[in-house]
């Protein structure tokens, strides 16, 4: 290896154990199925996973084949191997290092699953599809940085691809099949958003990495990166005995993985853990299982423990168990001691149990034996009768309870298991369900990238091929069969030249970002106002966060306006800031206006496939102009107006309730080509019924 492309020892990573435990046992253990890296950017996670590919033991690999197959029989093959097998041959076989293949998040569909070769595929050729990274991951790792942020569509790839260890590429009437199995390792900052639940659950082992902060830690970071910057391969041969050594042991490991053993009390204990934690199917039982065994094969030892089961759960359960998008995640560990510690108690308490019953018949045995020489002419003893009496004395039921103080039991023991508070829940939970409004984009004839569930959009190289086109330029997305079609109703034949080439028009889903103006004045105070506004935004939000939206958040009270969030994938950061909204003051709606147009011209100019949406809540009664002594409806008028212009998709939801409403969301849908929700119908009927209540102009 280069010396300009040298990695930091793996061995010279300061701290973060947790994290090179995992990659560790991944790298012993592919049937892990992978992990999940979260933490704050800077905590040497890219690091760490590029790393470990240094210490991992070398394997063969067929030369004859462009997706890394093995040349073990047993093993899955691509097609080319696999005629090579069945017609007698053998692979011939090189040993090397196995790769870190990443996958950008710019990548297109084709990319990652390989593509068709459309001139050698016109000219009948065998060999016209071309690899993708899929087949380049295939016995090593595929890393995936930001893995929150991919595109749903390569999502939906990857867990086609991690459930059955094949790549099946269709296309163009090409059916290419060959191995994928591969190490999944992703990382993610939390508070750019979560990840798919799907993928979530198919990432076997979870670790959750945080700066360190003891300074002589920190300190030994700082000394490790400026020696390696200064001479890499010099850092590196001083690290080559620790490599070695953990190269070794991992070798090691891999080779008692299979005789390791794990005792049937310790699966009951499994079971346990995953039941308790209310864990969905079946999966985390079987991580749980591989992960405890490959620890003990780490350690050199040929059967698990019960402290591998609880370091085990530890990585497997906590990006598993369930919970609502805006809770703040909960550690496991007390939760996970307290069931490990139960469990041992129960068995102790068992087994000192089977031996009293052990002892009490082998006394009892005794006992009849002295007895034997007292009994009365019908062959019982004399005194069983008052024996028999006493004894059903100590086995009578206990008193019933009436039916009301056993309801009242059993409504109060359902509440304490709940953790609730019929009181607190009362005053806590809003008075009325709001039914989210849905934000429907119209579809516009501008070709947008990026991801999510939104609105449809046209785009290009992935999506749902629609239609074909004229290419304005050179195109490697054709259209097969309308270029086919075109070439034989020009010519009638299959004689294609460039005239006939035509691109395919492809369709798909996308987020949006979503920017919340929210009136925080005195006004909004008045009533339930500020409540039902709040229990709105939270539907909007649970709505934003399963289509993957981009969120922001402002407010605006007093004098002047104020960003509290900027637009971030991470809905969960916004729900925080929402669930406490205090009210006050005038109410500047032309400020809070200003701000949202300010922003959203910021996101257009960073994300040219961005599709801008401003939701209002306000009940538009604004009494505080930008500059002193303009005309604020004024001022409203013309800020509509620019928002329009920047294609920004205005939805208003009026908070005022009164008949007549002297507030200036009329002008807002007016001139911005809103659209309106009132939110007091918002909590009654469906929010379509309250849709073009105002006539626009």
């Amino acid at each position: 290896m280069k010396a300009g492309k040298r990695v930091l020892p793996f061995t010279a990573i300061v701290g973060q154990d947790s994290l090179k435990e995992a990659l560790i046992l991944n790298a012993i253990n592919q049937d892990l199925m992978g992990i999940l890296i979260k933490g704050q950017r800077g905590t040497a996670k890219s690091m760490a996973v590029r790393a470990i590919a240094e210490l991992l033991p070398e394997k063969e690999f067929s030369i004859e084949c462009p997706y890394g197959c093995s040349p073990e029989i047993s093993e899955p093959h691509c097609d080319i191997c696999q005629s090579i097998i069945d017609s007698g041959g053998y692979l011939r076989t090189e040993t090397r290092k196995i790769k870190v293949v990443t996958l950008p998040l710019g990548a297109t569909e084709d990319r990652v699953i390989g593509s068709i070769n459309v001139e050698k595929a016109l000219k009948g050729a065998m060999n016209s599809f071309e690899p993708g990274l899929l087949a380049q991951a295939n016995r090593g790792i595929l890393y995936i940085d930001e893995i929150n942020l991919l595109d749903d569509n390569l999502v939906d790839i990857l867990l086609d691809a991690a459930a059955m260890g094949v790549n099946i590429v269709e296309r163009e009437g090409i059916s290419i099949t060959h191995p994928a199995k591969f190490i999944l390792v992703g990382t993610m900052n939390p508070e750019e958003g979560e990840l798919r639940p799907q993928l979530t659950d198919r990432l076997g082992l979870y670790v959750d990495v945080k700066g360190i902060e003891d300074i002589d830690e920190r300190v030994k970071i700082i000394d490790a990166v400026e020696s390696f910057d200064l001479d890499p391969e010099k850092f590196f041969s001083n690290y080559k005995n620790e490599q070695d050594i953990l190269t070794q042991k991992i070798s090691s490991a891999i080779k008692i993985l299979p005789k390791v053993k794990l005792q049937k009390d310790l699966k009951n204990l499994i079971a346990k853990i995953c039941i308790d934690f209310g864990i969905d199917g079946h999966r985390a039982d079987i991580l749980i299982s591989r992960c405890s065994k490959t620890l003990a094969a780490l350690d050199g030892r040929l059967i698990a423990e019960k402290q591998d089961i609880e370091k085990a759960a530890k990585y497997v359960i906590p990006h598993r168990v369930r919970r609502d998008p805006f809770d703040d995640e909960k550690p496991i560990n007390e939760k996970l001691k307290t069931i490990v510690n139960q469990y041992t108690s129960e068995k102790e308490q068992d087994e000192n149990e089977k031996d009293n019953q052990d002892s009490n018949l082998e006394n009892n045995d005794t006992q009849e034996e002295n007895n034997s020489g007292d009994k009365d002419s019908s062959g019982k003893n004399p005194e069983n009768k008052n024996n028999n009496e006493d004894k059903n004395k100590n086995f009578n039921m206990p008193p019933q309870q009436n039916s009301e103080e056993s309801n009242s039991n059993d409504n109060s023991n359902y509440d304490n298991k709940n953790g609730s508070n019929p009181e607190t829940e009362k005053n806590s939970m809003p008075l009325k369900e709001i039914i989210a409004p849905e934000i429907e984009i119209k579809k516009d004839k501008k070709i947008k990238a990026g991801r999510g569930r939104r609105t449809l959009t046209l785009t290009s190289h992935s999506g749902k091929y629609i239609k074909s086109k004229i290419p304005k330029k050179n195109t490697s997305d054709i259209a097969i069969d309308a270029t086919i079609r075109s070439a034989i109703a020009t010519k009638g034949s299959i004689d294609i030249d460039i005239n006939d080439i035509r691109e395919k028009v492809r369709e798909r889903e996308k987020a949006v970002t979503i920017v919340f103006v929210v009136d925080a004045s005195g006004s909004m105070g008045v009533g339930k106002r500020m409540e039902f506004a709040r229990s709105a935004l939270i539907s909007i939000l649970k709505d934003s966060y399963q289509k993957r939206d981009k969120v922001g958040f402002i407010i605006f009270k007093g004098n002047n306006a104020a960003t509290l969030i900027k637009p971030t994938s991470s809905v969960y950061l916004a729900s925080k800031k929402i669930k406490e909204i205090p009210t006050g003051g005038k109410t500047p709606l032309s400020s809070g206006l200003l701000e949202a147009l300010r922003i959203m011209s910021d996101e257009i100019i960073k994300d040219k496939n961005c599709i801008p949406v401003v939701v209002l809540i306000s009940d538009g009664k604004a009494n505080v102009a930008i500059k002193n002594g303009n005309n604020i409806k004024k001022e409203i008028v013309e800020i509509s107006k620019k928002l329009k212009e920047k294609g920004v998709n205005i939805f208003v939801i009026d908070a005022d309730d009164a008949r007549l409403r002297l507030g200036f969301n009329q002008e807002i849908i007016r001139y911005g080509d809103g659209k309106y929700f009132n939110l007091e119908e918002l909590m009654h009927k469906d929010f379509k019924k309250s849709l073009g209540i105002f006539k626009r102009e």
